[in-house]
């Protein structure tokens, strides 16, 4: 081979070598010390497009097992409220059978066990209000269906049904009244005389009547008459004498003026043909004979009629169904009170809706209630219902109006790292107002009152009927955790570890084959030092030639 001193071929290709074997160590080591295989996109452009996807994906599905993971913590919150719902109807239950027993159950007694089961509606209330996951309300609807009301004069209270599921209808919600209610009332009942006697009593019994016009109740009522009283002083005595006893016959008297020498008008404090009331036969005693008139044979009251509505959610409401309402007595003395609306018919368009309507009057007829006679003066309104004149109602009858809109929520979980893989449930409202309505009385657990042998019997088929519902709901969120969320977390956790396998044999470094290989450029390197060496010591012998 030639030789020169200018140019050192064996010493280029020598430094050559070295240098790529310099460059792979250098890889190599890289390669050990970060225990990755792909370290930038100049290792294996293909492989680390490939490896981006797959972490992307691992780290996705990471985060969807931890969103499983909270949706079972939620709904085993949600779980844990449910059992004590279930433990205040079933107790609410055992205070009805008690309330039934009206054989050795007093007044007081059933008084009583009505004070613990108001008690017990306060804490379901309390429940469905405050039970929640961080900041998010669980069981108030906001994971149901939901209503706002825009009449709050007419409404107090709306929605679905707990027992109610899949609904086909959402949107406004319109009503108009077809019949308003009225009370069962008695005109005339008593009436004034200028005659005076020399003092004595007036007695008789007023019964109250179920909507065959059974007696269920009777009450004994005696007035006394003081000597040398006569008209409206008498008749006053009479209408003090049956109001002190309205708690129980649910009967008002008020003294019209109006008449000629007064009367005494009678009514009823409730509302609808369910309940009505008659007087027995008046026993007269001979000095307060010819005192007062009327129906001193006795006499049974006009009947009250129904509130009928037309509900329609998202069409006229005249294509929607028509509802009757049952009345739900406030108190004792029939003051306060509501109008339930509840459709149960499995028939009907919207079943599982319900309204809570208040009593209100208006100009025009428009509330959902009025007098059932002009005869009743206003004495008689305002004495035996004072709190419904104050109120105007906006439901006229004449057209439908708009009262609220009903609307669909849900709790969506991400469970999958894709866009797309959701999966959601429905919370129906377990607020008392929403309870008992499969049932089919009319009513929810809200509103039972067991002091009375009926509403005692009512309360039992409505608890019975909303511990069923209390455990169909708790028995769905139980297969949604194991079978929708629970399974989730395991498939995820599988198809997490394979992904991480198949990201691994692509990003990290074989160790033993990195180590091997390693050692070999270990020993190529020295190697190649070592003639490096030699080939730079090839020009000085030319040295020799010049000697």
């Amino acid at each position: 081979m030639a030789l020169y001193i200018n140019t050192n071929v064996s010493a280029m290709q020598a430094n050559y070598n070295l240098s790529q074997t310099s460059n792979a160590m250098s890889s190599s080591l890289e390669k050990l010390s970060t225990g990755l295989r792909i370290n930038s996109a100049a290792d294996d452009p293909a492989g680390l497009t490939i490896s981006n996807t797959l972490q992307a994906q691992i780290k996705g599905l990471g985060q969807a097992i931890q969103n499983s993971n909270d949706g079972i913590n939620m709904i085993q919150t949600a779980a844990g409220a449910l059992t004590e719902v279930t433990n205040l109807i079933q107790s609410m239950r055992t205070l009805a059978v008690s309330a039934s027993n009206t054989a050795v159950n007093d007044t007081a007694s059933r008084q009583a066990d009505q004070y613990q089961i108001n008690s017990a509606i306060s804490s379901l209330k309390n429940i469905a209000a405050t039970t929640a996951f961080g900041n998010v309300k669980l069981l108030n609807g906001n994971f149901g269906y939901n209503t706002q009301i825009t009449t709050p004069n007419d409404i107090s209270g709306m929605g679905v049904a707990a027992s109610a599921t899949n609904l086909n209808y959402l949107g406004n919600i319109s009503m108009q009244i077809k019949q308003q209610a009225t009370q069962a009332y008695m005109t005339g009942a008593f009436l004034g005389t200028s005659a005076s006697g020399a003092g004595g009593t007036i007695a008789f019994s007023i019964n109250t009547l179920d909507s065959a016009g059974n007696i269920i109740n009777t009450q004994a009522i005696t007035a006394t008459i003081a000597s040398g009283v006569s008209g409206s002083a008498a008749l006053t005595n009479i209408v003090n004498a049956i109001n002190q006893f309205s708690g129980t016959t649910q009967v008002f008297a008020a003294l019209n003026t109006a008449a000629a020498s007064g009367e005494v008008d009678l009514g009823s404090v409730q509302y609808g043909s369910k309940f009505s009331f008659s007087i027995s036969p008046v026993t007269v005693s001979s000095g307060a004979s010819g005192v007062v008139s009327g129906q001193l044979s006795g006499a049974t009251a006009t009947g009250g009629q129904d509130l009928v509505v037309q509900v329609g959610i998202g069409t006229a409401a005249s294509a929607g169904d028509t509802l009757t309402a049952n009345y739900i007595a406030g108190n004792s003395s029939g003051t306060s009170g509501q109008f339930v609306i509840a459709d149960t018919a499995s028939t009907n368009k919207y079943v599982g809706f319900y309204a809570n309507l208040t009593l209100t009057s208006g100009s025009g007829g428009s509330g959902t209630v009025t007098t059932g006679n002009s005869a009743l003066s206003a004495s008689f309104e305002a004495t035996a219902n004072p709190n419904w004149t104050t109120a105007v109602g906006m439901l006229n009858t004449g057209s439908q109006v708009n009262v609220g809109v009903l609307a669909k929520n849900s709790a969506t979980f991400q469970i999958g790292a894709n866009a797309g893989q959701l999966v959601s449930m429905v919370i129906n409202n377990l607020t008392p107002d929403a309870l008992g309505f499969s049932a089919g009385l009319g009513e929810s657990v809200s509103q039972i009152n067991v002091q009375t042998l009926s509403g005692a019997q009512n309360a039992i088929q409505v608890l019975d009927a909303a511990n069923t519902e209390v455990s169909v709901i708790a028995s769905s969120l139980g297969a949604f955790q194991t079978n929708t969320l629970q399974s989730n977390v395991n498939s995820l956790s599988i198809a997490q570890t394979n992904l991480s396998a198949s990201n691994a044999a692509i990003q990290d470094t074989n160790m033993a084959a990195e180590m091997t290989n390693f050692t070999r450029l270990q020993i190529l390197m020295k190697s190649g030092i070592a003639m490096l060496s030699q080939a730079n010591q090839i020009p000085s012998a030319l040295l020799t030639l010049l000697q």
